[in-house]
C-alpha cells in the first residue's frame, strides 16, 4: 500500500515538473520542434530534464512494486496446488 502511494507521488511531481515549465517557455518565446534552443532556454529545459528523470525513476520503482509483487509469496490468494 505504501509502494503505490509513493509510486503515485512520483509519477504526479514528475509529470508536473517536466510539463509545466514548457507554459513558462512557450509564454516566453521558445518555438516547437527545434533541434536547439537559444540559452535564453536553458534554465526552464534543464527544470523540465530534472522532470524527466523524476518519471524514469517513478518507472524503474513501479517495475519493482510489480517484481515485488509477484514474487512475494505471503501475498498469493491460493494455496501452491490448489487442485
Amino acid at each position: 500500500d505504501h509502494f503505490v502511494k509513493i509510486h503515485f507521488w512520483l509519477t504526479f511531481i514528475g509529470v508536473n515538473v517536466t510539463f509545466f515549465p514548457m507554459h513558462f517557455l512557450g509564454l516566453a518565446g521558445m518555438p516547437r520542434r527545434i533541434p536547439d534552443y537559444p540559452d535564453a532556454y536553458a534554465g526552464w529545459n534543464f527544470v523540465a530534464s530534472i522532470g524527466s528523470t523524476i518519471n524514469v525513476v517513478s518507472l524503474l520503482f513501479f517495475f519493482y512494486v510489480l517484481f515485488v509483487t509477484l514474487t512475494n509469496e505471503k501475498n498469493r490468494c491460493t494455496a501452491n496446488n490448489p487442485w
